[in-house]
């Protein structure tokens, strides 16, 4: 270190990292609290010969031989200072002032002054000697062990078949010759570090971690009952939440319903990356989530959270840290907290390599709001992400359908004012009742918007034809009816060239979203989902109609599955992509 380093340390004051002390003429009796909490935390620098505010009143000439003899005593004497550190005093010379530079590093074990133990917390040394919780989480600091990997006596009879069979199939989708295609589910576990032996009482058993991965509900509950995490939505109601979903149960599903809950509350802007349009919320998203799944520390009884507030978003996870403050892309260093869970994240393409995620979410964080991340760590690890008001859903979205706005291609065909008076009246009708009850909204909705641009005869003819004919034929003659019927009508009203543009842009539109909800399905059922949630990621309310228009047709065309193919009719049937049309589709 030099002169100037040690000046510019000073000017920034006290933190985690530095403390400073007067020690003019002795050792004044808390510099080895401050060794012992800089030796359990992550190492510090102390700078005696400096005032608590900076001013630097340097060390009396006669005393400084002595400061350097007890000091050096006693960090070796292991009564005092337990294990026994050897550091030695380094002279510095600033302003005819004479300072002395301790550097203490990290420690591999927990430190001990006098028989207490001592953390430092931000510009204190705290003795968290009486605290259990802040002991433990100390020790699993400098453990070279993992909580996760603790093998439990549950068999595979506690895990989820479906989960299991859900990964193999994400896992292949991403490598058509990846090995656990052919493995059985034990010799997944295994082969994923799953599976292991005691080292202590011998017996071999499921972990921690595959009962995270892949466990029921109950299995989770009976080891780990503190397991959930709390998505909540706060813009409006700041006391408590607009929304929210407690999440408590396995990895898998805790990913889907993180993303849905983000999905639905955050509006997913159109950026290019490139020459390609790109989700950049989807990438956030994936990135803080499975970092957040994959990271924390599970021994903590802190819930973990994902807010969404006017100005931002974060989560938190309790965590076993290696440094402490905010990150720096440029030097920030990974490290693997939980590495079996890790590795199944990797394998089945919810997580890349260490690191990759904050790169990421620093790149699609700045196409997405134009502003960086923060990333902090300590014993709570949090990640910020700021928005802007547009950046919020208004309302509970829904998915797109397929990025088909009805409404844009629609105003692309017709004047001004039937744009702006058929698109309101048009969507809201057709989104709410579109497989209900159509037509008398339809009808008093098209009427009172119309009359404006339309004459009596197009009223009377078009209400009486579509009235008759839209709720027998909507779901198989769609198209010929209401084109005919509009063309009939319309013909009146608007000149040739319109109607023309409009039969020719509506059949393309009403044919290619068709198609496209189907690739939508394909893409959704990669991993399994059920027929209302399906239904309701595509827009639709009636299941019954949206299984015979699009459901059906998939799983004749053997290009979907059920999960419970021998009960169809099962409450807990799911629905999913056969791994043959995943490669074809994702080309899409």
């Amino acid at each position: 270190m030099t002169n100037d380093e040690l000046e510019n340390l000073i000017r920034s004051g006290e933190n985690i990292h530095t403390e400073f002390k007067q020690c003019t003429k002795n050792i004044t009796k808390d510099l080895y609290d401050t060794v012992c909490s800089f030796s359990n935390r992550d190492g510090g620098i102390i700078i005696l010969g400096v005032k608590d505010d900076g001013e630097i009143i340097g060390i009396d000439t006669d005393a400084q031989e002595k400061i350097i003899k007890d000091f050096v005593t006693a960090i070796n004497n292991t009564q005092k200072i337990s294990p026994s550190l050897y550091l030695v005093p380094q002279k510095y010379t600033i302003n005819t002032k004479d300072l002395f530079v301790i550097e203490v590093p990290a420690c591999s074990v927990v430190c001990r002054h006098n028989g207490r133990i001592f953390d430092r917390n931000h510009e204190s040394d705290i003795d968290i000697t009486d605290n259990a919780d802040m002991v433990y989480q100390l020790y699993a600091r400098k453990s070279t062990t993992y909580f996760v990997n603790k093998v439990t006596h549950f068999t595979l009879d506690d895990l989820r078949s479906d989960l299991i069979d859900r990964a193999r199939l994400m896992a292949n989708a991403r490598t058509a010759t990846h090995p656990w295609k052919l493995l059985s589910n034990e010799e997944l576990l295994r082969s994923a570090g799953l599976i292991l032996k005691d080292s202590e009482n011998g017996f071999e058993g499921v972990t921690i971690a595959a009962i995270l991965l892949f466990g029921k509900d109950s299995t989770i509950m009976s080891i780990l009952p503190q397991h959930k995490t709390d998505a909540i939505l706060r813009v409006k109601n700041l006391d408590r939440y607009d929304d929210r979903d407690v999440i408590s149960t396995n990895l898998l599903e805790s990913y889907d319903r993180l993303m849905a809950f983000g999905q639905k509350h955050l509006n997913d802007t159109f950026i290019m990356e490139g020459i390609q349009s790109v989700s950049a919320r989807d990438h956030i998203l994936r990135e803080i989530f499975s970092n957040s799944l994959a990271h924390r520390d599970y021994s903590s009884p802190y819930i973990a959270k994902f807010v969404i507030e006017a100005d931002k978003l974060y989560t938190e996870n309790a965590n076993r840290c290696n440094g402490y403050g905010l990150l720096k892309i440029s030097s920030f260093q990974p490290f693997a907290k939980n590495p079996p869970i890790s590795k199944v994240f990797r394998e089945i393409g919810l997580a890349d390599e260490l690191g990759s995620g904050m790169r990421n979410t620093f790149k699609y964080s700045h196409l997405y709001s134009g502003e960086l991340p923060e990333f902090f760590e300590g014993n709570i690890f949090k990640t910020t992400i700021p928005l802007n008001s547009t950046d919020i859903a208004a309302t509970k979205a829904k998915p797109s359908m397929l990025g088909i706005n009805h409404s844009q291609s629609w105003q692309n065909i017709t004047d001004n004012t039937c744009d702006k008076t058929y698109d309101k009246t048009h969507d809201k009708t057709y989104d709410e009742t579109h497989d209900r009850t159509h037509d008398k909204t339809y009808d008093e909705t098209h009427d009172r918007t119309h009359d404006k641009t339309h004459d009596r005869t197009y009223d009377e003819t078009h209400d009486r034809t579509h009235d008759k004919t839209y709720d027998e034929t909507h779901d198989r003659t769609h198209d010929k009816t209401y084109d005919e019927t509009y063309d009939e009508t319309h013909d009146r009203t608007h000149d040739r060239t319109h109607d023309r543009t409009h039969d020719r842009t509506h059949d393309r539109t009403h044919d290619r979203t068709h198609d496209e909800i189907q690739v939508k399905i394909l893409n959704f059922c990669i991993t399994p989902h059920t027929k209302s949630e399906i239904a309701q990621y595509c827009g639709y309310k009636n299941t019954k109609s949206f299984t015979q228009k699009y459901l059906r047709p998939l799983l004749d065309g053997q290009k979907l599955q059920m999960t419970l193919p021998d009960k169809p009719k099962s409450k807990n049937q799911q629905y999913v992509t056969k791994a043959e049309v995943i490669g074809v589709i994702k080309d899409l």
